[in-house]
């Protein structure tokens, strides 16, 4: 069990590094990849882009606990954490559809979190993971990802109204959100860097 928690961490590290900034640097500059990629007739579908960028990490977190109660004998606790997503998930979008696409992408955001939190209460113990190691590997990284989030939305607010959404918002908007969330991490996680560039040589 110690094996199976140990590498189920480093998973998570691993996923979390990636997952967070990735998806919340997408969500922050939503409108602006929108409009460069897609055209303006494309505008309505940034909001749901919006939402959606912000449950992947946790969806992306998710699929490694199967894979470790697997590991554990405990694919059944994997199979009733699947009957519940299979609950929730239809509830919250019929109570999201009443709002259209933004409701629905808003019902799968809360439904997903709430199904998040269920399937860690039930498979962290079975992994021998306590809840403190778990939010300990994943905190800084989403911290920091937020921070970044943040960083984006000040400096859209700060653009010329003449760069629109278009390429050049788009570019300064990655190059701040890159800065902050590198200098961040350099000063901060150093050792998961280290960590994850070990694990990408292998």
């Amino acid at each position: 069990t110690d094996a199976v928690s140990g590498q189920f961490l480093k998973a998570t590290l691993a996923i979390s590094f990636f997952a967070f900034p990735v998806f919340f640097g997408i969500s922050a500059a939503a409108p602006e990849i929108v409009a460069t990629i897609l055209g303006d007739t494309w505008t309505r579908t940034a909001v749901p882009l919006q939402i959606l960028s912000l449950v992947i990490p946790l969806r992306m977190l998710d699929l490694v606990i199967p894979t470790a109660l697997f590991g554990t004998g405990r694919a059944d606790i994997s199979v009733s954490n699947a009957a519940i997503a299979a609950v929730i998930m239809p509830i919250s979008f019929f109570i999201g559809i009443q709002w259209g696409l933004v409701g629905v992408c808003y019902a799968w955001l809360a439904g997903y979190s709430v199904y998040f939190a269920i399937s860690l209460a039930r498979s962290l113990p079975r992994l021998g993971v306590r809840f403190r190691d778990y939010f300990r590997t994943i905190a800084g990284t989403v911290v920091i990802s937020s921070t970044m989030l943040f960083a984006v939305h000040t400096t859209r607010t700060v653009l010329p109204e003449a760069w629109g959404t278009g390429l050049f918002s788009l570019g300064t908007l990655i190059v701040a959100g890159a800065a902050t969330f590198g200098i961040l991490v350099l000063v901060f996680q150093r050792d998961t860097i280290l960590f994850v560039y070990r694990l990408v040589r292998r």
